[in-house]
């Protein structure tokens, strides 16, 4: 699952709160602990006491770096009937050898472990202020539910419809990110083979969350979805997923907005326990923050590098069509401009002359809508950029702000979406160099992960 694979919506992708030392609320403290001495068994009793639906399977899992630190904690929903959370299908794909599959499923295991891990803190601690600068999605959810506990009945009932897909965004982040500690290479306990690991691998118009190769082949694919989607991964003809060696879903419980009110009063209740001192999750937070920030720092620095900017020029080209000032007509241009930067056709050093020919052609006769951000995305996409929107359009009459209240993080989550499909990179060791100079706490936890001495 995907965000540019589901359908969005205005408020969907409606600053980050200050952070530090991340205290990540899920699973209790010997959850993960247990995976790697006594097997599922016990793990399937936690997690059936904090309301996983998903915990009657066997699974096997051995994560590193566990340290138990007291007794289990009850968290989460009530007891709830056992389903599967891992959904492998049969594929027209060459078949692995019997040790590759074996290694392929018990991957399997390890990742459902990260998205059940990820489902309990999303519905438990939506709203925690560290975990939420993990990346977009995860700010996102925990604003809109920040704004739920504050909300009218009325926006109450607007915001839950909305929360299956919101939640969902930052379960994913936060499993692929956060939770699974294998996230670049694995070695097959079966098989004793490295695989490598890579995230949101583009394939025309799927892109799997999760995605094993070996010896440079793709030989296993994983989506992770909410278990009221399962098999939407083959509605896209000629997507892949039907030819691949091996492909699994691997399904979170459906969550509501009655869901996480549950849990989270529960969660409270239980004493707000940490669930892990795994020094790999934390270590993982920071990396992962660190890339964040500098990625959507690139961005940018690229779209604002020249003075005159990018943004600068299409203000300039809506107002030239008739010499006059137009609001609406800069609004429009301003969504084709962001459009006409995703696809890789404007950047920062573009001319004048070329954004009023690219974005006059595009707005004259619409392109691939996908790469538009909405109309209010759009604006929170240049406060964020530039700290005035209503310079490039969204204004009224009265001077004023077109909008009661103007949010950035769905411009956060647009220009995360952006960088992603432009494939901007950071490499560990400029994220690692980043971190040294603004998070010297990041960096304990990457030492005390044994990953930097």
């Amino acid at each position: 699952m995907h965000a540019e694979e589901r359908a969005r919506s205005t408020e969907a992708r409606e600053d980050r709160a200050p952070a530090r030392q991340p205290r990540v609320a899920s699973p209790s403290p010997d959850l993960l602990a247990l995976q790697g001495t006594v097997g599922n068994a016990a793990v399937v009793q936690l997690l059936h006491r904090a309301g996983h639906p998903g915990a009657g399977e066997q699974h096997r899992h051995t994560p590193a770096h566990v340290v138990p630190r007291g007794p289990a904690q009850r968290v989460g929903g009530g007891p709830e009937s056992v389903q599967r959370s891992i959904h492998s299908y049969p594929t027209s794909g060459e078949a692995p050898d019997e040790q590759v599959a074996k290694d392929l499923a018990a991957f399997s295991q390890k990742l459902d472990a990260a998205v059940q891990s990820a489902w309990l803190q999303a519905t438990q601690d939506p709203t925690d202020a560290n975990l939420a600068r993990t990346d977009g999605y995860v700010g996102r959810w925990a604003e809109q539910w920040q704004e739920y506990l504050g909300a009218t009945p009325a926006r109450k009932a607007e915001i839950a419809a909305l929360v299956p897909a919101m939640a969902g965004y930052a379960i994913e982040s936060l499993a692929t990110k956060v939770f699974l500690t294998e996230r670049t290479s694995w070695t097959g306990p079966d098989s004793g083979l490295t695989f490598s690991v890579a995230m949101q691998v583009t394939h025309g118009s799927t892109r799997p969350d999760v995605v094993l190769r070996l010896d440079g082949s793709e030989v296993a694919w994983y989506d992770i979805t909410s278990a009221a989607r399962l098999e939407h991964i083959f509605d896209k003809v000629g997507s892949g997923w039907s030819t691949r060696p091996y492909v699994a879903e691997i399904a979170y419980p459906r969550v509501t907005a009655q869901t996480v009110e549950s849990n989270a009063a529960k969660w409270e209740a239980a004493g707000r326990p940490a669930i892990t001192n795994d020094p790999m999750i934390f270590a993982n937070y920071w990396v992962e923050r660190g890339r964040f920030e500098m990625t959507l720092e690139l961005v940018r620095q690229d779209i604002l590098r020249a003075s005159p900017s990018l943004l600068d020029h299409a203000r300039k080209a809506a107002d030239n069509v008739t010499g006059n000032v137009n609001h609406e007509r800069r609004r429009q241009y301003m969504r084709a401009c962001l459009a006409l930067y995703k696809a890789g056709k404007l950047g920062g050093d573009s001319s004048e002359s070329d954004v009023a020919d690219a974005v006059r052609a595009r707005v004259g006769s619409p392109g691939d809508e996908a790469l538009e951000p909405l109309p209010k995305e759009t604006a929170s996409v240049v406060q964020w950029l530039t700290d005035n929107h209503k310079k490039y359009g969204f204004q009224g009459s009265d001077g004023k702000s077109s909008f009661k209240s103007l949010s950035v993080q769905p411009g956060i989550v647009w220009l995360q979406e952006c960088a992603a499909h432009k494939q901007l990179t950071v490499s560990d060791a400029e994220v690692l160099t980043y971190l040294r100079t603004n998070y010297p706490e990041g960096v304990d936890a990457l030492r005390n992960a044994g990953l930097v001495t």
